[in-house]
């Protein structure tokens, strides 16, 4: 989601598309308020009206009205579910309830989709390889252990466990979210090339002005990840959401001057922003000093990872989501927000959840939440369950 746990963005000079704001929750227990932080007024121009809700192409809103996507405020499980079971009833044709969850089984005009406990709108979902390019903002000398942490979860994560739960989300022609994500590019942007104080908009401004310059190239699938320092502010980050994802267009920024020919003036330029949560971590944006690796690159691997699985299996806004998610939006990393599911001992005595490998086969430990499974466990054969948080697809 945009702010707090999940995000997106996407517009011209200080235009963005709503839709495809979403962001990373707070980290919160308890204490909900029952109202929904950012899918209350998902799109202006027309309000969610069922699952099958798709946004109009040419909606546009300002880019500083845009509400990412993102990794916000959890809630417990037991508020989830129930706020989920009653959009069920609320928002699909069939609905049928299991023990331990419930099922979305609807027809779409393609075929049928699979839905358990997450719904989906009609939308784009990415497919075949996505490629993430780092743009570390702002003076990370001081960190490099952070980065180190970020940089090997990154190229690891083809082909993972976690990444595999992605192929549970398939769009109306059959195609499978991509679970092949690589590690393409990273640059630096020590001088803080748009200030200290970032707006949404002046995210999109970052990474564009890579892609202007050619630092970065222009790819159609691939994310671009700004990482911000402790000394950044940036808009809804740490007030409201620990990371967010979003998408621009070209004729968005063209009117600060950066005009590529060799870009489409309409098509969607995928982000992320996630920064060190230092300053936050005693206001909703955790940091676990026995993690396995640096305690910073440990706290944004988890916000990433979150953005990453939503940015790939929603990211315009318009894919997999649940409408009306107590405490958020409802992508597959808000539905999992927070928890860590089995938590076991690394040799040296730090929490962890994950081992990946990678290319050159080495492998590292990580503390990284669950992501929604849109699958059925069916180990129980009495109990099965029909979606779930877990770190792979069982």
């Amino acid at each position: 989601m945009l702010a707090g746990a999940s995000i997106m963005v996407t517009g011209v000079s200080s235009v963005v598309s709503q839709a495809s704001a979403k962001q990373t929750p707070f980290y919160k227990q308890a204490n909900y308020s029952g109202q929904s932080h950012w899918s209350t007024s998902y799109k202006q121009s027309t309000p969610v009206s069922g699952p099958n809700y798709q946004a109009g192409p040419n909606y546009q809103a300002g880019f500083e009205n845009n509400r990412p996507k993102a990794f916000g405020v959890p809630t417990t499980y037991k508020q989830a579910a129930e706020g989920a079971r009653y959009l069920a009833a609320a928002n699909t044709r069939s609905v049928k309830h299991h023990p331990a969850s419930f099922v979305y089984d609807q027809s779409n005009a393609s075929g049928i989709v699979p839905q358990y406990g997450i719904q989906y709108g009609g939308g784009e979902i990415m497919t075949g390889q996505v490629r993430l390019y780092l743009i570390w903002y702002g003076d990370w000398r001081m960190k490099s252990r952070a980065q180190h942490t970020i940089r090997n979860f990154t190229a690891a994560l083809s082909g993972s466990p976690i990444s595999r739960i992605l192929g549970t989300y398939v769009d109306n022609q059959g195609n499978r979210a991509a679970g092949d994500i690589r590690l393409q590019k990273e640059v630096s942007d020590m001088t803080a090339s748009q200030g200290y104080n970032l707006s949404i908009s002046s995210v999109a401004k970052v990474i564009h002005g890579n892609i202007h310059s050619n630092s970065l190239p222009y790819d159609r699938n691939g994310i671009y990840i700004v990482l911000t320092t402790e000394d950044v502010n940036v808009e809804r980050f740490g007030t409201k959401a620990c990371g967010w994802h979003n998408s621009y267009t070209v004729s968005q920024v063209a009117g600060n001057g950066y005009m590529k020919k060799d870009i489409p003036m309409y098509e969607n330029v995928r982000f992320i922003m996630v920064g060190d949560p230092t300053r936050y971590r005693y206001k909703g944006c955790p940091i676990d000093d026995n993690t396995p690796n640096d305690p910073v690159g440990d706290a944004m691997v988890n916000v990433l990872m979150h953005e990453i699985a939503e940015t790939i299996s929603d990211p315009e806004g318009t894919a997999w989501y649940q409408p009306g998610f107590v405490g958020d939006y409802g992508e597959l990393g808000d539905k999992c927000a927070w928890k860590f599911g089995n938590v076991f001992r690394t040799p040296q005595g730090k929490k962890a959840t994950l081992q990946l490998v990678d290319a050159s086969g080495r492998s590292n430990w990580y503390y990284v939440q669950q992501l929604w499974v849109n699958a059925i466990d069916r180990r129980n054969p009495q109990r099965p369950r029909y979606g779930y948080c877990a770190h792979t697809v069982y």
